[in-house]
């Protein structure tokens, strides 16, 4: 079981690692991703998936045109658990 410290320890490096390292330098990025504790899942020429089993976080990076991060999203798998739920009337 992941403990709230532990997510946002990992969350705050994890944040902190893109506003160290330039964007265009997505190798250097998922070096430091690996050596948090994050696995890569998949990718493709516009993002990038990274799974952290240990605290329970999917990290979903976009790419620009030239492979440059564009963005970044973090989501908890209860983040996850809530996207998929179905919508009832």
């Amino acid at each position: 079981m992941q403990s709230f410290a532990d997510r946002t320890e990992v969350k705050e490096k994890t944040e902190a690692l893109f506003d160290a390292i330039p964007h265009d330098r997505f190798l250097d990025i998922e070096k430091e991703l690996l050596a948090l504790g994050f696995i890569q899942q998949g990718s493709d020429p516009a993002s990038a998936e990274f799974w952290h089993q240990g605290v329970g976080l999917l990290l979903v990076i976009e790419f620009d045109e030239e492979g440059a991060v564009h963005a970044y999203e973090l989501f908890t798998t209860e983040d996850m658990g809530a996207k998929q739920r179905k919508f009832r009337w």
